[in-house]
C-alpha cells in the first residue's frame, strides 16, 4: 500500500518538476516525505506468541497429580537413560489387588512398569512381560535401551524358532500356543511353553533361549520335552554373554 501510493506521488513530483512548477513540486514532495514517515511510524509488528515449554514430566499429568512423585519417577527414568525424544506413551495407573502403587508406560513400542514403595519412592522399573528389572532401588541402574525388543530382533526370533524346531524334530513347521511365556532381560530372550510341531501339530513342551547380538538374536539353547537339542554352530554368531541366562525375578 505504502509503496504503490509513494510511487504515485513520486511520479507526480517528477511530472510537475518537468512542467516547471517548482513550488508545487516542492510542496508535493514534502507531503510525500511526511506521509511515508507517518505510515512507517504507525506500522505495528505482529505479536509473536510466547513459546511455552512443556514440562518434562507432562506425560504423567493424567495419571499423577502430586508433583513430588512425578519428579521422583522422572529422576529414576534419567538414571536408566530414558530418551525423551522417543515419546513415552500411555502412562497410566495399574489397578490390581496388590497394595503397591504401579504405573505402566510404553517406550519404543515396549511396555514397562513402575512400582512405588509406601513412601512414593521408585522401588523398581520392570519389563512388563516377565518382570526383569531395569531399575531396582539400592542397585546399580541399567540402560533401558538395552531391554527394548526391536523389529530386527523379532525377525531373528521367528527365524530361530524354525531352526530350533528343526533341530529338535527335523521339521520347520511350528505354532506357538497361548500358554507360551516370553521372558527377556538385556542379555537373553527365552520362550517356554507348548509348541505344535509339524503338519500333525503334535504338542511338545519347548524352551528356546536366544542371546542378543546387535539388532538380532542367536540361538543359545533348545530344550524339547526335557531333552536338549544339538545346535549347529552356524546358527550361532557374535560374542556370547559371559553369564548364564537367569530368568528368576
Amino acid at each position: 500500500m505504502i509503496k504503490n501510493f509513494a510511487a504515485f506521488l513520486l511520479a507526480l513530483v517528477l511530472t510537475i518538476s518537468f512542467c516547471g512548477c517548482s513550488e508545487l513540486a516542492e510542496y508535493v514532495e514534502s507531503e510525500l516525505v511526511e506521509y511515508i514517515g507517518k505510515e512507517s511510524s504507525e506500522t505495528v509488528e505482529p505479536e509473536v506468541p510466547e513459546k511455552i515449554e512443556e514440562k518434562p514430566t507432562a506425560f504423567m499429568d493424567e495419571a499423577i497429580s502430586d508433583e513430588e512423585t512425578k519428579e521422583k519417577i522422572f529422576s529414576a527414568f534419567s538414571e536408566i537413560n530414558v530418551n525423551l525424544k522417543f515419546a513415552i506413551k500411555d502412562f497410566k495407573k495399574i489397578e490390581d489387588e496388590t497394595e503397591a502403587e504401579k504405573y505402566s508406560f510404553v517406550y519404543k513400542n515396549n511396555e514397562f512398569i513402575v512400582i512405588l514403595d509406601e513412601n512414593s519412592e521408585v522401588s523398581s522399573v520392570n519389563i512388563a512381560e516377565g518382570g526383569a528389572p531395569v531399575y531396582l532401588k539400592g542397585n546399580d541402574p541399567k540402560d533401558i535401551n538395552n531391554f527394548v525388543i526391536t523389529e530386527g530382533m523379532i525377525r531373528s526370533f521367528n527365524w530361530n524358532m524354525g531352526n530350533a524346531v528343526a533341530a529338535a524334530f527335523g521339521v520347520l513347521e511350528y505354532e506357538l500356543t497361548e500358554d507360551c511365556v516370553y521372558l527377556h532381560d538385556d542379555l537373553y530372550h527365552c520362550v517356554k511353553g507348548t509348541v505344535l510341531v509339524g503338519e500333525a501339530k503334535t504338542k511338545h513342551y519347548m524352551e528356546i533361549t536366544n542371546y542378543f547380538v546387535g539388532d538380532g538374536m542367536c540361538l543359545y539353547s533348545v530344550v524339547a520335552d526335557g531333552r536338549e537339542a544339538y545346535i549347529d554352530p552356524v546358527l550361532q554368531g557374535g560374542e556370547k554373554p559371559e553369564t548364564e541366562p537367569n530368568f528368576d525375578y
